[in-house]
């Protein structure tokens, strides 16, 4: 069996051509936004979780005094925290480490310095593994999977916008830990030998525990292993039982500790309340059983699925469908309590954007995108699924739709959140980085051709273009050649790019590159290789 691309991709021209397509597609979803600035500055999540990797890399500990001050953070018995989770901070450690180190040997730069570039990469790097992880899990389990539909589901399910651009947050992060979880409790079901499956068993409490470090909301992962073993388990081996094994046991010993250690060291004391860290009780009162709070609820559920502002159905297609999978299969499949305990982690997960009453600020319905990798396996379990016709043509449209809709994202006004506060889809008052229309608007966006320039100009492939012009060709003239081919060369994203990369030094560019280049050679010659 072979992956995506079969036979690796350097045996022919054809494969080395798709391999270059692949990559040049890569550097353009990849935004410079985030990554042309010096530092990630006070205050907002992006920094609360970057200032975890630096205390790690810079002071290797976990006193946050030298990188915050009282404003915005919290302080608990003297001890100054941020209000982001700790996990994301853990994992991307070993790539802001490597950016310090070629920091010293390369003079600081003051945009795009190494420091920043090799932290953007982390969430890349996870997101590509991500990848790579569900695809052998799904193969797994469906040699007969269709992979391309499997690769545009995933890529498609807006994710990627916080790899390519928003790179600090956890959501790439939270779809690892699940892809990992679920990667990890799938080869337990099939795993015969013994010392190989207490490895396994040994090895998922950890992961879990490294997944709630990440958010800590996300609870349903302690019942992930359950619901994988649940599903694809059954008929496999009859000690499936993984709560049953005493490795799982002593992990999770192992694992509560060292939460409990982590907890204290970050903000001064042993909790397990998220609300603590968000310093927010939205969740007080929520819970008030009327006829106003369920018909409520029922119309912002709707709107999640459907609505206009990022609903799940058009720009998060797999998640959709994997709520509607369990919803269906719990009515009608003999494996209820499975499809149970399936449901109660989509609601748990959707709960989160009902008290929130909002998409959080930035692209899509970013709460739920942990929820991607068990959706995956759900569609590819259901092969009568996909082999229908207009479920397959839905699947794929939406998901190209999806890719289509990050890589427009904030290309025009139609698709840009708002900057003054107006009123969300969920009728929530004075809300800021919100747009109730963007799905119609991605269509509107798409017939404007200032946006097109606008996503070159934001992307890495853009800059990387621009700079190798303006090392070989004067850069007035450049602008007039582009003036009279009729380029509307006054875009403003433009305008910025061109003044950036006048400063940043082409090895940079070499590097970032050149990484990147690398971590997509090995995952896609690791799925090229033939199952045994």
């Amino acid at each position: 069996m072979y992956g995506f691309f079969p036979r690796f991709i350097m045996k022919n021209n054809r494969h080395i051509f798709s391999f270059l397509i692949f990559l040049l597609l890569l550097l353009l979803f990849v935004k410079t936004d985030y990554r042309f600035v010096s530092s990630i500055n006070c205050c907002g999540d992006d920094y609360d979780y970057f200032i975890h990797a630096v205390t790690i890399t810079t002071d290797f500990d976990l006193d946050y005094s030298n990188q915050l001050n009282e404003e915005n953070h919290i302080r608990y018995n003297g001890k100054i925290a941020p209000k982001g989770f700790i996990g994301t901070g853990i994992m991307a450690t070993p790539f802001l480490f490597i950016g310090n180190l070629l920091n010293k040997i390369f003079a600081n730069q003051s945009v795009f310095n190494f420091q920043i570039l090799m932290y953007s990469l982390s969430s890349i790097f996870y997101l590509l593994i991500s990848y790579w992880l569900l695809v052998k899990t799904i193969l797994k389990i469906n040699k007969d999977a269709d992979k391309l539909l499997l690769t545009l589901l995933f890529f498609g399910s807006g994710v990627s916008y916080y790899a390519f651009e928003r790179f600090s947050m956890t959501h790439v992060y939270e779809v690892f830990i699940s892809s990992l979880i679920i990667y990890l409790s799938t080869n337990y079901c099939f795993e015969k030998d013994y010392s190989k499956k207490n490895l396994l068993a040994f090895l998922i409490p950890l992961s879990i525990i490294l997944g709630i470090l990440v958010r800590w909301t996300n609870y349903y992962l302690f019942v992930l292993p359950v619901i994988v073993i649940g599903l694809i388990g059954k008929n496999r081996i009859n000690e499936n039982q993984i709560y049953k094994n005493k490795f799982t046991w002593i992990s999770m010993f192992i694992s509560i500790t060292a939460f409990s250690m982590l907890s204290k060291g970050v903000y001064g004391k042993v909790t397990f309340n998220p609300q603590f860290v968000y310093s927010d009780n939205r969740l007080d009162g929520f819970f008030s059983l009327s006829f106003d709070f369920i018909q409520t609820n029922l119309l912002n559920l709707w709107l999640i699925l459907f609505g206009q502002e990022f609903g799940l159905f058009w720009v998060s297609t797999v998640i959709a469908f994997g709520f509607f999978i369990s919803v269906n299969n719990f009515l009608y499949s003999k494996n209820k309590l499975t499809y149970l305990f399936l449901l109660l982690s989509y609601m748990q997960v959707i709960a989160t954007i009902l008290v929130w009453k909002t998409t959080a600020s930035s692209y899509g319905m970013r709460y739920a995108f942990s929820l991607i990798p068990i959706s995956l396996v759900l569609v590819f379990l259901n092969n009568k699924l996909t082999e229908i016709k207009i479920i397959k043509i839905i699947l794929y449209t939406l998901s190209v739709f999806g890719i289509i809709s990050v890589l427009f994202f904030e290309a025009d006004i139609n698709t840009q959140l708002s900057i003054e506060p107006i009123v969300n889809s969920f009728g929530t008052v004075d809300v800021r980085y919100s747009n109730p229309n963007y799905v119609s608007g991605v269509l509107k966006t798409l017939t404007n051709i200032d946006s097109y320039l606008s996503v070159i100009s934001r992307s890495f492939i853009g800059a990387l273009v621009l700079k190798l012009i303006t090392v070989f060709y004067n850069q007035n003239n450049f602008l007039v050649l582009l003036d009279q081919l009729g380029l509307p060369v006054q875009n403003e994203d433009f305008i910025l790019l061109m003044d950036k990369v006048k400063i940043i030094q082409i090895e940079n560019f070499i590097v970032f590159s050149t990484v990147i280049f690398l971590i997509l050679y090995f995952l896609l010659k690791s799925l090229s290789l033939k199952s045994k």
